[in-house]
């Protein structure tokens, strides 16, 4: 727990390498208002070959600037 919440503060998002359903993945990024608080999160699911290694950056960036997109149209971070 303690080494994905690392992963996560690093990188900004959260991936569930099929910690729930095996085979299935996901990854999730905060929604912030303006005050900081988190508010809802966007996420990305789908089969464990859609999230290899090297896609999973990719995802992950497009996932952080949707987020932050969606946090500065609420007056947020």
């Amino acid at each position: 727990v303690r080494r994905n919440l690392e992963r996560t503060r690093l990188h900004g998002f959260a991936v569930n390498p099929g910690l729930v359903l095996e085979g299935s993945w996901g990854m999730g990024a905060a929604v912030f208002d303006q005050l900081g608080r988190p508010v809802g999160a966007l996420s990305l699911t789908g089969i464990e070959p859609r999230f290899r290694p090297e896609r999973q950056e990719f995802l992950g960036k497009l996932l952080l600037e949707e987020a932050h997109r969606i946090s500065s149209t609420l007056g947020g971070r």
